[in-house]
């Protein structure tokens, strides 16, 4: 214990049990033994197979032209009558109905509801993998 500690009183009981214990040297071979049990066996080193295979990547890019292709053949609003037409209709608010008839407001939607399935099965693959 430190002699200037204004912390520590001069009748502390530490105090004297520390000076009468005396300076402890650590063994001279202690780093040895320390870097000895830091050392163990070497990992060997293999690789992660990808979080996303190539059939992944190919139904990926499947969904996506077919997302894109069905927005394209998407009638434009009021041309042709479908069952989102008569769902808008119900809505009995012209510009919102607009709005989701427009083909790109499908696609966009199809697109965002493709990358959450997406975004589902990969955090299960990835809790699976790192078993959370």
């Amino acid at each position: 214990m430190d002699a200037d500690n204004e912390r520590v009183r001069k009748d502390d009981p530490l105090r004297s049990i520390f000076h009468a214990a005396g300076h402890l040297t650590a063994p001279t071979d202690l780093e040895d033994r320390v870097l000895e049990r830091l050392s163990g066996p070497e990992a060997a080193i293999r690789p992660e197979p990808p979080l996303i295979g190539w059939n992944g990547w190919l139904s990926i890019a499947a969904l996506l032209v077919a997302l894109v292709v069905a927005g394209m053949w998407w009638p434009a609003p009021g041309r042709e009558p479908s069952m989102l037409t008569d769902v808008t209709r119900s809505l009995r608010v012209t510009e919102l109905a607009d709005i989701l008839n427009s083909r790109w407001t499908v696609a966009a939607i199809a697109v965002m509801v493709a990358l959450t399935v997406m975004d589902r099965l990969l955090l299960r693959r990835v809790r699976v993998f790192f078993a959370l």
